[in-house]
C-alpha cells in the first residue's frame, strides 16, 4: 500500500469514527448549540438589510397643480416612473415590510410655471419618504429624483351640442287605411359646460354631439305621448377633420337631453270640397284649376292622445268656394272665399293676371268636436291658367221605354240635340256614343205629351242633382246644363236646350170580327 492509500484510509476511519461513535453524546451537543443560537437571537437582533422593487411614487399636492392650470400626464408615453428602497431592519420584522406599507412621493406644490411656458414640458422633482414602518430605517433609494411631464389644462363649454338620431318610431298600419306614428321635437337646446383637460386635447375639438336612438323609447312611454322626456348620452367630440377624438378629456363624457318631445299623429284622409253653384258658368271653361302637385291633398296629419285618434278615420275641410268668372277685360281672375262671399264683402285672395300662375290657400279642417288636435288647418297649393275651350253640337239617339197596355207611340223624335263644352285637350277626347237619353212612357194615356227625358251616361243616368238652371237675361225658358266628370276626370258641360221631348199617344184599336 502506498503512502497516498494509507492516508486517504486513515482519513476515511477517521469520519468513520466521528459519525458512529458516541452519538447520544453528539445529539446534545447539537441541541445545546440551537440553544445557545436562538438566545443570541433573541437578545442581540443582528440588523439585516431588506429590498424592496418598484414603489409607485405618489402625486402630492395635485389639487394645487390644476389650480395653477396644469396636469400630470399620466399615459402610455408618460408613465410616472417607480423607485426601489433598501431599508434596514432587524431579522425577526423583515416579513413585516412590504410595497404595502411604505410610501413615496413628490409634492407637486413646488413646482413652479408662468405663462412663457410651453404647454407641455417635463419637470425633475425629489422624492421623500412620506412613510416607512418605525422598526425600519431608510438605507438607500434607485432614484433620489424623478422627471414627470407636466401640460398646460383648459376647458371648453359647448352652448349647442348637435342631437343625431337613428333608429326609427314604430309605425302602426291601421285597418281603416290610416297611419299612425309618432314624431319627436326638441323644446330645449342641448349644452355641455366645462369639458376639462390637457389644452392640447381641448384645442383639437371642434364639435359635440350626441345620438338618440328612437328605437329605444318603450312601448309603455310610447304610451303616455304626447309628453316629454329626457335621456342621458354619452357625448361624442369631433375635430375639424370631422375625425371621432378619443383622449383622455373627451371619453366618459355625458350630457342629459332634456325637453324630447314626443307626439302621436295620424295620417288620415282629407277631403276638400270644392264645389259650388257659381263654378258652373260658361267662363269656367276659359281657365284650369288644379293642384300643383296634380292630385288633391290625399292625407292630413293629425296630433294628438291615442284616445282621441282612434276617433278619427277622416278629415274634411270648410267648403271652398271658387268663383271662376272672368272680367270685363278677361284678363283676370278673382278667387274668393266662401266665407267672405257671405260677409258680403269684396275681399279676395287672389287677383290673377292670367296667362298663368299659382296660389297658396290656407283651408281650416273641420275636427269632430270633443277631439283636441293641434292642427286646425292645411294649405292647398294650386296653380290657375287659362287655357282654350271648345264647343260642339250633337244630336244624341233617345231609347225609349214601353207604353201602358193598350197604348202605342204614334209619333216620337228619335233624337234630341245638346251643345257639350268643355277643355280643348277634353273635347278632343269626347265621344258623343257615350251619352243617350231615356224616356219612360209609362203612366201616360193617349194624347200629345212634353214628357221630361234622362240624360244617360254610358248606361248610367246622370240624377236630377247635376241639373242646373241658368236663367236668360233677355227672358225666355232657362237653360239647363250638367257638370260631368268623366272617369279621366276630364269635365264636360252639357247644355240642354229643351227640358222634354213631345211624343204622341194613342190607344190601340181592336176590331172584333164579324159574325
Amino acid at each position: 500500500m502506498t503512502k497516498r492509500q494509507k492516508f486517504f484510509s486513515a482519513v476515511g476511519q477517521f469520519l468513520k469514527n466521528v459519525f458512529t461513535k458516541n452519538i447520544p453524546l453528539k445529539i446534545i451537543a447539537l441541541v445545546f448549540a440551537l440553544l445557545l443560537w436562538g438566545y443570541v437571537l433573541s437578545e442581540v437582533k443582528p440588523i439585516y438589510v431588506k429590498k424592496l422593487y418598484g414603489i409607485e411614487v405618489e402625486l402630492l399636492n395635485e389639487d394645487e397643480l390644476i389650480e395653477n392650470g396644469w396636469i400630470v400626464v399620466k399615459d402610455e408615453d408618460y408613465k410616472i416612473p417607480t423607485i426601489d428602497v433598501n431599508l434596514d431592519a432587524t431579522i425577526d420584522n423583515h416579513s413585516r415590510i412590504s410595497n404595502n406599507n411604505v410610501r413615496y412621493g413628490v409634492d407637486l406644490s413646488g413646482i413652479s410655471t408662468s405663462n412663457q411656458d410651453p404647454d407641455e414640458m417635463d419637470v425633475p422633482l425629489k422624492v421623500s419618504a412620506i412613510e416607512i414602518p418605525s422598526y425600519c430605517e431608510e438605507k438607500k433609494i434607485s432614484n433620489n429624483e424623478i422627471t414627470l411631464h407636466i401640460a398646460r389644462v383648459s376647458s371648453k363649454d359647448f352652448r349647442s351640442v348637435k342631437v343625431k338620431t337613428t333608429g326609427d318610431f314604430p309605425v302602426t298600419e291601421n285597418l281603416d287605411g290610416t297611419t299612425e306614428g309618432f314624431e319627436y321635437t326638441l323644446t330645449k337646446t342641448v349644452s355641455l359646460k366645462s369639458v376639462f383637460g390637457r389644452k392640447a386635447e381641448i384645442d383639437e375639438i371642434s364639435s359635440a354631439e350626441v345620438e338618440l336612438d328612437l328605437s329605444k323609447f318603450t312601448d309603455s312611454e310610447l304610451a303616455q305621448a304626447p309628453d316629454t322626456f329626457s335621456r342621458t348620452l354619452p357625448v361624442v367630440f369631433r375635430n375639424e377633420a370631422d375625425q371621432i377624438l378619443n383622449t383622455d378629456a373627451t371619453k366618459d363624457v355625458e350630457v342629459t337631453v332634456e325637453g324630447i318631445e314626443i307626439k302621436r299623429y295620424k295620417e288620415v284622409p282629407v277631403k276638400i270640397d270644392l264645389s259650388g253653384e257659381d263654378v258652373i258658368d260658361t267662363d269656367v271653361y276659359n281657365y284650369l284649376c288644379t293642384f300643383a302637385d296634380g292630385t288633391l291633398p290625399k292625407t292630413v296629419r293629425i296630433y294628438g292622445s291615442a284616445k282621441d285618434l282612434a276617433k278619427i278615420s277622416e278629415i274634411s275641410t270648410e267648403m271652398i268656394l271658387l268663383d271662376l268668372k272672368s272680367t270685363d277685360n278677361g284678363d283676370e281672375l278673382k278667387v274668393i272665399r266662401e266665407q267672405d262671399l257671405n260677409a258680403n264683402t269684396d275681399s279676395t285672395l287672389l287677383d290673377l293676371n292670367l296667362t298663368r300662375d299659382r296660389v297658396t290657400m290656407k283651408v281650416d279642417l273641420d275636427i269632430p268636436s270633443g277631439i283636441t288636435c293641434e292642427q286646425k288647418s292645411t294649405l292647398i297649393r294650386m296653380e290657375i291658367w287659362k287655357l282654350a275651350a271648345a264647343e260642339k253640337e250633337y244630336d244624341i239617339a233617345i231609347e225609349y221605354g214601353d207604353p201602358d197596355e193598350g197604348i202605342e207611340v204614334k209619333d216620337r223624335p228619335e233624337t234630341i240635340g245638346i251643345k257639350v263644352s268643355g277643355l280643348s285637350d277634353a273635347m278632343a277626347a269626347f265621344d258623343p256614343a257615350w251619352l243617350s237619353a231615356s224616356v219612360d212612357l209609362h203612366h201616360y194615356g193617349q194624347g200629345t205629351h212634353e214628357i221630361p227625358f234622362t240624360i244617360r251616361w254610358n248606361g248610367v243616368d246622370l240624377y236630377v242633382q247635376n241639373y242646373l238652371l241658368t236663367e236668360p237675361e233677355s227672358g225666355g225658358d232657362p237653360v239647363i246644363r250638367i257638370l260631368l266628370t268623366a272617369q279621366d276626370g276630364k269635365q264636360y258641360q252639357i247644355e240642354l236646350v229643351t227640358k222634354t221631348v213631345k211624343v204622341v199617344l194613342e190607344e190601340i184599336r181592336v176590331e172584333e170580327p164579324e159574325g
